[in-house]
């Protein structure tokens, strides 16, 4: 009995190194990376409408980027807008906040939260009383600015890869360097001590709400991208 178990023991061993060595751990670097395969179809789209060649049922994205400088002040975008499978519109809204930070504590109030939809000459505000400033006007989602892929994420370096049963999803987070911080403009000119710059992605692959999200911080700077698989009509009530 004692021998049985001594080798059932070293089976088992085995197995467990044979998982490990062929990137079958659901958390290895390899396997969690391969999820993101077909990321390079979405993350090289130039165009907004482009997405429904990857999503024919309607997609879904919430962007936000933030940047705040040293006395504290903040000043946050938040777009979330819906692309309509039948129509082929994409309609939501924007909206401003500026805030203030004071050490572990944020004030915060919305400046303005109106409709706007993207039409082939960008985005146009779809209320009387808001005409687009600049800054919103020229906005740009993280997928038309980048070219994501397998083969790229590999050669990033690693913080953390893993799978998270419950949700379920995989998560990916590696160094933020400069050169990719200044494409996307965010402020590299600081950094707090010991905090990292950080390059996140995260796979939902529930069957209730699928989604990939991409984050981009800095000490200063933040964009974070969430694209869901599922149309869903959005507008400025919410």
């Amino acid at each position: 009995m004692k021998k049985f178990l001594k080798i059932f023991i070293i089976i088992l061993g085995v197995l467990v190194m044979m998982t490990n060595l062929f990137g079958c751990d659901k958390n290895s670097r390899a396997h969690v990376e391969s999820q993101f395969v077909d990321l390079e179809k979405i993350y090289s789209a130039a165009n907004v409408s482009d997405l429904f060649k990857f999503y024919p049922k309607g997609f879904e994205i919430i962007y936000t980027v933030s940047n705040f400088d040293e006395t504290g002040k903040d000043v946050q975008y938040s777009i979330n807008v819906s692309g309509n499978p039948i129509d082929k519109s994409i309609k939501g809204f924007i909206e401003k906040k500026t805030g203030q930070f004071f050490k572990d504590d944020i004030t915060s109030e919305i400046a303005y939260k109106h409709n706007i939809q993207y039409s082939a000459q960008g985005w146009e505000s779809l209320d009387s009383d808001y005409v687009m400033e600049k800054e919103a006007k020229n906005i740009t989602f993280l997928f038309q600015s980048n070219v994501f892929s397998e083969k790229i994420l590999a050669g990033y370096k690693l913080i953390n890869s893993r799978y998270n049963p419950e949700i379920p999803a995989y998560h990916l987070s590696y160094y933020l360097d400069e050169e990719l911080a200044k494409k996307n403009h965010l402020d590299s000119s600081w950094r707090n001590q010991n905090e990292n710059f950080v390059l996140s992605f995260t796979r939902n692959i529930s069957d209730d709400r699928k989604y990939v999200q991409v984050n981009m911080s800095t000490s200063r700077s933040l964009k974070s991208e969430t694209i869901i698989n599922e149309y869903r009509e959005v507008n400025d009530n919410e």
